[in-house]
């Protein structure tokens, strides 16, 4: 359980390019702004294009820039693209893989917390967005 750490960068990234109207923006300063190692973000990059949320231009003028509609676009969606789904447990997605199903308290408690982060990862990359440039400012950065 947790969300990988490259599932973090491809969520900054995200954001970051929201804050910066979308791109384009080079992936040496994507990497800069998120703080993450530039070869770990060239892959990424090349991830969410699959998935359709960047397109990347290479040459001078070229970068990385948003394709998918942030107020659209969920942080849940960013992170099941790069990590796959999220699940607390597998017996919440798939009650048959543990013999204790039927009777165990601990389903219940594992499906509940996994509503909950899926509910709380459901917010748009353009309010992550919003949300970081107004913490940004409260810290003078």
């Amino acid at each position: 359980m947790g969300i990988s750490r490259k599932a973090d960068y491809a969520l900054r990234l995200m954001v970051e390019l929201v804050a910066e109207g979308g791109g384009p923006i080079s992936t040496r300063t994507l990497a800069d702004k998120t703080d993450a190692p530039y070869a770990f973000i060239a892959k990424i990059v090349a991830e969410l294009a699959s998935g359709g949320f960047v397109a990347l231009t290479r040459g001078r003028g070229g970068g990385v820039r948003l394709v998918a509609d942030p107020q659209r676009t969920s942080a849940l969606e960013v992170l099941e693209t790069i990590s796959g789904s999220l699940q607390v447990n597998q017996c919440v997605d798939d009650p048959e893989s543990c013999i204790r199903s039927g009777f165990c308290s601990l389903c219940d408690a594992f499906s509940d917390a996994q509503q909950r982060m899926r509910e709380a990862l459901s917010v748009d990359i353009a309010t992550l967005a919003e949300t970081q440039e107004r913490k940004l400012a409260a810290v003078g950065g």
